[in-house]
């Protein structure tokens, strides 16, 4: 699953330092994961905290405001800000083929430092379950409401577009990652 959201820091009042904006918005995904059954805290703040080295799998390293459970990353998230503006993507992986990850990043280590909601909850997720939870999340603890509307035709034909001539071919899906 991914997500993105884009806002001003006061759209959902924000604080306005980084770290402090990161840590409030990313507490929808913490009230996710709680609903889930699932104990996930900062990596900073958790307990079972690990000093590691980077790797250049996003999954099998964490920074200190990625979200970690059992030391184990879930998910990743990136913020970008530009003034009073932000925008903020993130995935949280439903599953993880470990050993399709081990062959096709040779020398990454693998992703022994990474978690996936079907593995840590033992079962086959349901991706729409999924997505419910996560916008009530955020609608509950930012108190906004939403407005369903369908998309327009040119988003639809960009999303055509995008599948056909850059998404499905070969030359996007079989990219060369240079190993240091």
């Amino acid at each position: 699953m991914t997500y993105s959201i884009t806002c001003s820091l006061t759209d959902l009042k924000l604080p306005p330092g980084v770290k402090e904006s990161y840590r409030t918005l990313c507490s929808f995904l913490v009230h996710f994961y709680s609903q889930l059954g699932l104990p996930v805290q900062f990596a900073k703040d958790a307990s079972d905290r690990k000093t590691e080295e980077k790797s250049i799998l996003c999954f099998n390293s964490h920074e200190p405001f990625d979200l970690v459970i059992n030391g184990k990353k879930i998910g990743g998230n990136a913020q970008r800000r530009r003034r009073n503006l932000l925008f903020q993507h993130g995935s949280i992986p439903q599953e993880i083929d470990f050993e399709l990850v081990k062959r096709t990043f040779v020398n990454s280590g693998g992703c022994e430092n990474a978690l996936c909601l079907d593995t840590i909850l033992g079962r086959q997720t349901d991706f729409y379950q999924l997505c419910t939870i996560l916008y009530e999340s955020f609608r509950d603890i930012f108190g906004v409401k939403f407005i369903k509307h369908n998309l327009y035709e040119r988003e639809i034909n960009s999303f055509y577009h995008l599948v056909k001539d850059k998404y499905a071919t070969s030359r996007w899906n079989k990219k060369e990652f240079a190993v240091k």
